[in-house]
């Protein structure tokens, strides 16, 4: 019994990884040369760069660890607790908590802020389901309108859900954040994000199955109402007794299947279906170090709209100085850069079609207001643009994929079950829940269980 699982992301490797160690022979194949789709690692002059800033909110306690524990593979997670991370204005900052948030909010506000965070952490299951279909933003109105509250609850979601708190559904928001405040695990692998896909691929080889990399599928063969093989670019054929597509959804849907092979209702569901935002990631090498923080977040103005403000609908242009969020991956693991030099990973939101260059500049102003006499500690630069990742994954919102907002969550969200037979979804896109990388694992998880219950 042959499963073919198509992509090597996190969603892909996680299933199979899980299927494998029940006994099914696995193939994935993989378009691109490297393993873990967004979540993954390369080399550049001597430093060790995610495809990206990471940070896993649940770290060993969320799904990412939980399937590690399933498949009996160690990773090493360094925790994101000291120092904390500060939000970060050109007058001031504080540290990102409600603590620190407190010294920039009359205690009047606070109380409400209080209110806000008790109702988020004691809310029931069954109130979190009817915030689904909620804006976060109309939510979080209701307890205060504190421009600093706002700000800080646009900074979690943003990164998070890839998306503004205008659109972002409150259930799914309030559904995380509990589970991260609950777990106090966030925290980065040792070793970079390639240490996840590496360790779920060699759980699917130890037990037999095969990866093959640079393998991108083409056409997903239907027969009779079933999916029964694949071919690829080149013109290969495998056959398969199931699929599982982690590719994006659209794609899988419009390209390597087809509208005829589907219901009309299910095609145009796909087609209605809205991306996350996309964001321009600057990496940089430094010199030397500049600081200690993890992760930190910046802001140009204590407007919540400036926070990720190209995200809005209406058309902007860039402005002089733009907001974001920075990691250091190296202050978690030394290992990932040459002694004594620091890797930046910088990520702020713009439009789908944009100047780079001028978001570029911007971003590298916002970072000398915040770093004084950063530029002349820049030894090399890489700029990964929403284009470039578009053609890596295949997807717009090269943030997350499909957005998690109020209409696209609960009983409104795609499930890993598609109208044709012995083919399913894994991946950020159909099923689960949780925040980008923990979203495609819990999506696996889910999927597992419902084969499971049916084949094994």
């Amino acid at each position: 019994m042959r499963w073919i699982i198509i992509g090597a992301g996190i969603g892909g490797l996680s299933i199979g990884t899980l299927l494998a160690k029940e006994g099914v022979d696995i193939l994935v194949l993989e378009k691109n040369e490297m393993l873990g789709g967004r979540c993954t690692s390369y080399e550049k002059n001597g430093y060790l760069v995610d495809f990206g800033p990471h940070i896993f909110t649940r770290g060993p306690n969320g799904p990412v660890g939980e399937i590690c524990d399933r498949i009996g593979k160690k990773i090493h997670w360094n925790l994101l607790r000291d120092p904390r991370p500060i939000f970060k204005f050109p007058d001031r900052e504080f540290e990102f908590s409600p603590k620190g948030l407190s010294t920039v909010v009359p205690k009047e506000e606070m109380n409400k802020a209080a209110e806000l965070f008790t109702s988020l952490l004691e809310m029931p299951d069954h109130e979190i389901k009817s915030l689904d279909h909620v804006d976060l933003k109309s939510w979080v109105s209701k307890f205060t309108e504190n421009k600093f509250i706002h700000s800080y609850i646009q900074a979690i979601c943003a990164p998070a859900h890839g998306h503004l708190y205008d659109f972002v559904s409150a259930g799914e928001f309030v559904r995380c954040l509990r589970e991260l405040t609950t777990d106090k695990s966030s925290a980065y692998p040792s070793g970079g994000c390639i240490s996840i896909p590496k360790a779920y691929a060699d759980g699917i080889e130890e037990m037999g199955g095969k990866i093959l990399l640079g393998k991108e599928v083409s056409k997903i063969i239907i027969e009779d109402g079933k999916a029964t093989g694949v071919e690829t670019k080149e013109g290969e054929f495998f056959q398969s007794d199931l699929i599982i597509s982690n590719a994006d959804i659209k794609h899988t849907v419009l390209n390597l299947i087809g509208e005829d092979y589907l219901p009309k209702e299910y095609v145009s569901r796909v087609k209605e279906l809205k991306y996350a935002g996309c964001g321009l990631i600057l990496n940089l090498g430094l010199a030397k170090k500049v600081t200690d923080q993890k992760f930190m977040y910046y802001s140009p103005s204590e407007d919540a709209d400036d926070f990720f403000r190209m995200w809005l609908p209406e058309e902007r242009e860039v402005p002089d100085r733009v907001g974001g969020l920075i990691a250091f991956p190296t202050n978690f693991d030394p290992s990932l850069s040459p002694k004594g030099k620091q890797l930046l990973s910088w990520v702020c939101a713009v439009p789908p079609k944009q100047d780079w260059r001028r978001v570029r500049e911007a971003s590298l102003a916002s970072l000398e207001d915040i770093f004084p006499g950063i530029s002349k500690l820049i030894e090399w630069e890489e700029v990964v643009t929403p284009d470039r990742m578009k053609e890596f994954a295949l997807e717009e919102g090269n943030a997350i994929g499909i957005a998690q907002t109020s209409d696209q969550v609960g009983e409104k969200r795609i499930t890993q079950i598609t109208p044709i037979e012995n083919l399913y979804l894994a991946g950020a896109e159909a099923g689960g829940h949780g925040v980008c990388t923990e979203l495609a694992a819990n999506s696996a998880l889910e999927l597992f269980e419902i084969l499971k219950r049916k084949f094994l």
